[in-house]
């Protein structure tokens, strides 16, 4: 009897700390969750937001007011949308398809399938794009995911994304996507106008083609007009990339002077890749086509070629990226290489 009896305790007790694990995984996908700066985590429902107070119906304890200097972070869990995760040691990307009381699981495409705990979480956020859109996005909003140091890839941008530029201190510019495959800039070269029309689509898994078509007066020579268009090809994610292009253009002369277009294409290759939380590596080189002055006073189409390599610095809505370009087209006794700075804040 008393065996029997041990026997119904334990499967009692087993069946109790069952239930409490059951009950410690339930879902809260469509529910709001609130991290305090105590460490607590609630669950439920922001009933009010009024005069820096907060409040939330919890689907443990009930009705509970506090004050919203207390959020550490909230969001609402939504299966299928993209959030950013910060964590005390790594940042995610990925669409969110579970959700606890304990913990989220994402599904990220560096990292797979991971389960993060709510204890580990210093900021999470919906990362603004639809379920359909890339997962795979730099884990810090890079504002130029979609460009080298100079040149664009072809990964598509994503609609109403808005940002300045700066490159080289004297070229100032402004971004913006009108939709997930097209995007306009515009800016001044010092005081020469320029505009640019770009476009973007995804092919297949990490294959991506793109265009860019442009135009701007020239600082060199007032009375021209350069106009070109350029192709590129990428593979890989916005996070690591290669990228093979190739341009052509013309300078276009007022008041008859007609054209003088360039003797041969430009060729390009590119490519990225994370070197941490907030750091990218760049290089992009360049095949240029030049005319050369022979001996005899006449000019033969010859190549030259420009190479660049860079760091890009990540910051929550600014990159700063710090590089060198070297080409033997201005190689000299004193020069050996240019730098090359940019400078972008995305709104």
């Amino acid at each position: 009897m008393k065996t029997l009896l041990t026997f119904f305790i334990l499967a009692f007790s087993f069946s109790i700390s069952a239930q409490q694990n059951d009950s410690a995984a339930v879902s809260i996908l469509g529910y709001d969750v609130v991290a305090l700066a105590d460490g607590s985590i609630l669950c439920g429902k922001i009933i009010q937001k009024a005069s820096g107070m907060i409040r939330f119906r919890d689907k443990t304890v009930g009705e509970l007011t506090f004050r919203a200097s207390q959020v550490k972070w909230s969001t609402r869990m939504e299966a299928g949308k993209t959030y950013r995760v910060y964590t005390n040691s790594h940042t995610y990307i990925g669409k969110l398809s579970a959700a606890d009381t304990k913990a989220l699981r994402l599904e990220t495409s560096l990292e797979g399938i991971v389960v993060i705990p709510y204890g580990t979480v210093t900021k999470i956020e919906q990362a603004g794009m639809t379920s359909r859109a890339p997962i795979d996005a730099p884990s810090s909003g890079d504002a130029n995911y979609t460009r080298y140091l100079l040149l664009p890839n072809a990964i598509p941008p994503r609609a109403d994304e808005l940002y300045y530029k700066n490159t080289q201190l004297i070229c100032n510019s402004v971004h913006y996507s009108i939709s997930d495959h097209l995007s306009v800039s515009g800016g001044l070269v010092s005081i020469m106008p320029y505009l640019t029309v770009r476009g973007g689509w995804k092919l297949g898994e990490q294959s991506y083609i793109g265009g860019m078509l442009a135009g701007g007066a020239l600082l060199i020579d007032v009375e021209a007009f350069a106009v070109g268009g350029f192709g590129t090809y990428t593979y890989g994610t916005e996070e690591r990339n290669i990228s093979l292009g190739a341009g052509y253009g013309s300078l276009l002369y007022g008041n008859g002077g007609g054209t003088d277009p360039l003797e041969s294409p430009v060729y390009t290759i590119s490519a990225m890749t994370r070197a941490g939380r907030r750091a990218v590596l760049m290089t992009e080189n360049w095949i240029v086509p030049i005319r050369k002055r022979t001996p005899l006073g006449t000019y033969v189409s010859s190549y030259t070629s420009a190479h660049m390599i860079g760091l890009r610095i990540i910051s929550e809505r600014r990159t700063w990226d710090i590089g060198m370009m070297s080409s033997p087209y201005f190689w000299s006794e004193n020069i050996k290489a240019l730098p090359v700075v940019n400078y972008s804040f995305r709104f």
